[in-house]
């Protein structure tokens, strides 16, 4: 599972951003009652939990360097598994042609 750092976390600034917003109305008094905030808010969680993909990290630094190694040998898992599957097909293919003629 691919980790995140904190600070590039869409749902923690959407929670922040609410935040303000919640001690801004508390301040200058209430703008959107708290049902209709609330509403909102489950819907923009949702869509930002349709589009995560990781966890969150916290204790560790961002290693570009080291992510960028572990996307390209997934990359590369992927190629290989895909020509894997192209050579089987061909294998196959090539039987079929040979039951085909006797």
């Amino acid at each position: 599972m691919n980790s995140t750092v904190w600070w590039k976390s869409k749902t923690l600034w959407m929670s922040v951003i609410a935040l303000i917003a919640s001690l801004a109305q508390a301040k200058w008094g209430l703008i959107i009652d708290g049902p209709t905030q609330g509403a909102i808010l489950a819907i923009i969680f949702i869509i930002l939990r349709l589009d995560t993909h990781g966890s969150i990290t916290v204790t560790k630094s961002a290693d570009p360097v080291k992510e960028a190694k572990a996307y390209a040998e997934q990359t590369v898992e992927t190629a290989e598994k895909a020509d894997m599957a192209v050579v089987n097909a061909e294998a196959n293919v090539q039987d079929l042609k040979k039951s085909e003629e006797k």
